[in-house]
């Protein structure tokens, strides 16, 4: 797995005390995990690296599910 650190990660004694507030969608992790798929090939390596926004095509199926639960709610208010 290829690793890169967030460079501005929390120190310990911070993560501790958010861990322990709570606050689901809150606070959120230094880092994560991204992983490529390929119809051809599958997986790929995982890499964690720092937190960051997500590239996605505008193709992507959750955004045509969202925009029909959108057009349901119009045709069906109640």
């Amino acid at each position: 797995m290829k690793i890169t650190l967030n460079p501005n990660a929390k120190d310990a004694a911070t993560r501790d005390a958010l861990v322990a507030e709570g606050g689901f969608g809150k606070y959120y992790t230094d880092h994560m995990v991204v992983c490529e798929w390929t119809e051809k090939d599958g997986w790929a390596e995982p890499e964690l690296k720092p937190y960051g926004p997500l590239s996605l095509d505008p193709a992507t199926a959750v955004f045509h599910y969202g925009q029909e639960i959108f057009e349901g709610m119009k045709a069906y208010p109640t």
